[in-house]
């Protein structure tokens, strides 16, 4: 049996006979298998108060072999012996408990769980009346007179009202604990045995559904029985309020109209701005964040689309910044390949501007040479940062929001090549956009 409910069945025997329900509590205390010497000595006390004398003799005997010191089960054992007439019996245990009291005046009990005092006065009482029943009238009166010596700071009266009785050659009341005066179990130890909540209940952070409440914790869910799996129609995501959207990138608001998102949040769109604005909500907040920077969440889908990111760099490495033509390498020119640069040429005969876009336009535009020269033409694209952007690695070039970029090179579909204040580098091409004629400062051929 464990600890447990050795205690718990304690304390209910304890219960029990505080409403004076004898038998229940000892029916309750018999129960626990391997009691210790306080549970054998509260079970002796109840067959002694049911008069049975044998029962609870051996129950004091019990409690005495795991605690020889128990000086309360001795005397306990001799008002047992004594009820069933074994005055001799009786004696030697009044006399043993006297000897385990060592000599002090009583034992408070108290701290063991036993609202009792035994004293020495009460043991020796017990032990003259012991010898009153065997007539030995004079060692009963030379016990009783030896107890009145005694020290105490209050003698008590059943000493005197003894010898008195003594000298008379008549018998005394016999001392005993009150009925039900047991062992009980330590409060602190019966509260622990109550059901504590050490977890407490979660409480929802962040959910896609609205106004979630959950607490607690979810149980278990029953395993589904071992049959061949059926083919279940794909669940339709369920939805808020608005057209659901994947964020690409992370955004951080600059005002109070903003809403701070992060790379894979899942909100909702409620309204597509013509300034490229959205105003979407997510965990009940509604804000503004960039259109470009959100995907639209195909729900029907059976499987799903990886995240998006800020595309990766190209594999080769970032074309080197355009270098001007000197006379002498004309030749040597001329055996490269073109990189696509915004170039022109103006013929000599039209004098219409000729786009150089293949390496076969730029052979032919060699017969425009004139005196060992070829002019060449070049427009300057500019482009305007939409959004901050800083570069991963030391190639990727750096900018804010509003900057202007003197792009060089068309590296791939996704990344660009530019020079911004004082430095070149490149960045992904859906952070900017192409300024119109109107707005390009040096719109010169």
């Amino acid at each position: 049996m464990s600890l447990t409910d050795t205690i718990k069945l304690w304390d209910e025997g304890i219960t029990a006979a505080d409403r004076q329900e004898w038998l229940t509590a000892l029916n309750l205390f018999t129960t626990i298998l391997e009691p210790s010497s306080k549970i054998c000595f509260n079970i002796g006390c109840l067959h002694l108060i049911r008069g049975e004398w044998s029962q609870a003799e051996k129950a004091f005997d019990k409690s005495i072999c795991r605690d020889e010191h128990l000086a309360v089960a001795f005397f306990q054992r001799g008002i047992t012996l004594y009820k069933n007439e074994k005055y001799e019996e009786a004696l030697r245990d009044f006399v043993e408990a006297f000897n385990r009291l060592r000599g002090n005046q009583l034992i408070d009990y108290n701290q063991l769980g036993l609202r009792y005092k035994l004293s020495s006065c009460q043991v020796l009482h017990n032990v003259a009346l012991a010898h009153a029943m065997m007539q030995n009238w004079d060692k009963a009166e030379e016990v009783l007179k030896k107890t009145i010596s005694f020290k105490t700071e209050a003698k008590p009266n059943y000493v005197d009202q003894a010898l008195e009785a003594v000298l008379k050659r008549e018998l005394f009341q016999l001392l005993e604990l009150p009925a039900g005066e047991l062992f009980r179990p330590k409060r602190k130890v019966v509260a622990q045995l109550e059901k504590q909540d050490f977890l407490g209940e979660a409480k929802v952070v962040a959910s896609i559904i609205d106004k979630d409440a959950f607490s607690g914790f979810a149980p278990l869910q029953p395993q589904m029985p071992d049959h061949t799996p059926q083919n279940k129609a794909p669940e339709k995501l369920k939805t808020l309020e608005g057209v659901p959207h994947r964020v690409l990138f992370n955004f951080l608001p600059n005002n109070k109209l903003e809403l701070k998102v992060k790379n894979g949040n899942i909100v909702f769109l409620l309204e597509k701005g013509e300034d490229n604005w959205a105003r979407v909500t997510f965990n009940n907040e509604v804000g503004l964040v960039p259109y470009n920077y959100l995907e639209p969440l195909e729900a029907e889908k059976g499987e799903k689309s990886p995240p998006p990111d800020i595309p990766a760099p190209p594999t080769s490495s970032a074309p080197e910044r355009p270098a001007s033509v000197k006379e002498g390498n004309v030749h040597t020119k001329t055996s490269q390949q073109v990189t696509e640069h915004s170039k022109k040429i103006r013929s000599q005969e039209s004098g219409e501007l000729i786009p150089i876009t293949s390496e076969a336009k730029m052979k032919s535009a060699w017969t425009e040479v004139k005196n060992h020269r070829l002019t060449v033409w070049c427009k300057f694209l500019e482009v305007k940062a939409l959004y901050d952007y800083e570069g991963s690695v030391p190639a990727d070039l750096g900018f804010h929001e509003g900057d202007i970029i003197q792009v060089l090179a068309h590296v791939n579909n996704n990344w660009l090549e530019g020079q911004c204040n004082g430095k070149t580098g490149i960045f992904p091409a859906n952070f900017v956009k192409e300024l119109s004629m109107a707005d390009v400062k040096n719109s010169g051929m």
